[in-house]
Parts: structure tokens; C-alpha cells; sequence
């Protein structure tokens, strides 16, 4: 494996536990960690013009790097780390960020929808978890009760 750990953030509580997860398999690895947000361009899309909105876009590139301070800031100084900031489809800049940067795994928060969401409104999550070309670690912020046992984090490997 690399020695490089990329770890997606949003900000939200999934992917604040992907970054603590990640966080902690780089200081027991001695890995460098990559810290990756991806401001979705189709957040900014307006239809109807068909066009991307530039103060949308803007909006969502300053709480892009909020997200990424709030993560670097949480990264011990013992641990190496880079920043990223990308604009695009959030699973498809995920796994181009990955390859070119060379981790050798990814770290990601799985929001945990249940099917019918994921059946309808897909998953980044997911998406990485069938195309990347390196081992994922899909995390979880909080069990379900049903789960009360069961550990927070999922390992799935792409071909």
C-alpha cells in the first residue's frame, strides 16, 4: 500500500468520523494524509439558463475550505497533510484526485440512507466504493441501535 491516505470531507458528521478514521490509520501507518473537499458544480447549476451560477459557486467554494480547515485543524501535527480543494462531481474527483496525488487508500463517510435513497439518489460513497482502483474504508458517523455492536467503519476494495 502507499504510504498516502486521501480522506473526503464535507463537513458533515459521516465525514467528520471518516477524518478522525483517517486521521488515525496515518499516524499507525506513518502516512501522508490527504485531505479532499469537492465543491459539486451541479449545486450551482441553474437550469434554466444553463449556466453555473459564479455566487453560488463562489458560496460553496468558501464553505468548501470552512470544511477543510475544520479537518486540517484536526490532523496532529505529527501527521503530514495536504489540502485539497476540486470543482466537479464528488465521487469522480474523488478517485482522479486519488490516482494522481498516488494514495493507496481512500477514506470516505457513508451517510447510510438507506436502499430506497440510494435507489433513487445514488451515493459518492458508493460510487467510489465500484470504480475506485484502490482500497476503500467506508465510515459511518454513529451506528443504528439495531447496530449498537457493530463497528463504525466498513472496508470494501475496488478491483
Amino acid at each position: 500500500m502507499s504510504t498516502k491516505i486521501m480522506v473526503a470531507t464535507d463537513g458533515g458528521a459521516p465525514a467528520t468520523r471518516a477524518v478522525e478514521v483517517a486521521v488515525d490509520l496515518a499516524r499507525s501507518l506513518g502516512a501522508e494524509l490527504g485531505v479532499l473537499h469537492v465543491v459539486d458544480e451541479s449545486r450551482a447549476f441553474v437550469p434554466d439558463l444553463a449556466v453555473v451560477d459564479e455566487v453560488i459557486m463562489a458560496d460553496l467554494r468558501r464553505k468548501g475550505l470552512a470544511a477543510l480547515d475544520r479537518a486540517y485543524a484536526s490532523v496532529p501535527s505529527t501527521v503530514k497533510v495536504k489540502r485539497f480543494l476540486v470543482d466537479g462531481d464528488p465521487a469522480e474527483i474523488i478517485i482522479a484526485t486519488a490516482e494522481r496525488w498516488g494514495a493507496g487508500l481512500i477514506v470516505i463517510g457513508n451517510d447510510s440512507r438507506g436502499r430506497l435513497a440510494h435507489f433513487l439518489l445514488g451515493s459518492t460513497a458508493d460510487s467510489v466504493i465500484r470504480k475506485a482502483p484502490c482500497p476503500v474504508v467506508s465510515v459511518r458517523a454513529v451506528c443504528s441501535p439495531a447496530d449498537a455492536n457493530a463497528p463504525t467503519t466498513g472496508v470494501a476494495t475496488a478491483r
